[in-house]
């Protein structure tokens, strides 16, 4: 009843949010970046939000986490059929990978959006203040730094491609994009 109508009200706010920013982006030439973006973008600035909003995410992240047939079902009805909308996207930017690879790629992008609501404090203390998850901008740019190339740039050595076992940053790049 009352769970389920909350519940509904803020996702429908969410859903529409979401689908408003992948009709822009289809407008201006569908892009893997946008597609993620429009998906990312209104959850992380939920969980920012200081008005009450981000107690809802933080809710329906610990919900999302349970194995519970209602919340199974609260989440079914209020995100299936805007998650179709946002695989079929990304599998149309993602035309050479298969529906199962797009899945999991989608899996792990919610469970990004979910860890960033329910423990937003645990980076943030653990950095003492300097890393928010809630700043897409600032984590994509850290995402970008950590490939082979740059740790050992940034550790006063030479760049030994032949040592590299993850990557350089832009091969990295290209992999969370593939």
């Amino acid at each position: 009843g009352l769970l389920a109508e909350v519940y509904r009200r803020h996702c429908t706010t969410l859903n529409r949010e979401r689908v408003r920013l992948l009709t822009e982006a289809r407008r201006t030439g569908l892009q893997l970046e946008s597609v993620i973006e429009a998906f990312v973008r209104p959850a992380l600035t939920e969980i920012q939000g200081g008005d009450r909003r981000n107690h809802y995410s933080r809710l329906r992240a610990m919900l999302a986490a349970e194995d519970a047939p209602l919340f199974g079902q609260l989440v079914a009805d209020n995100f299936d059929q805007s998650s179709r909308t946002f695989v079929a996207a990304l599998r149309e930017c993602l035309p050479d990978l298969s529906a199962d690879e797009v899945l999991w790629r989608f899996h792990f992008m919610l469970g990004t959006i979910y860890y960033s609501a329910s423990s937003p404090q645990r980076i943030k203390a653990f950095s003492r203040g300097r890393c928010d998850p809630g700043d897409l901008e600032e984590a994509l740019k850290a995402a970008t730094a950590i490939g082979d190339d740059r740790l050992q740039s940034e550790a006063g050595g030479r760049v030994v491609p032949d040592s590299f076992t993850h990557g350089t940053s832009e091969q990295r790049v290209h992999w969370f994009r593939t």
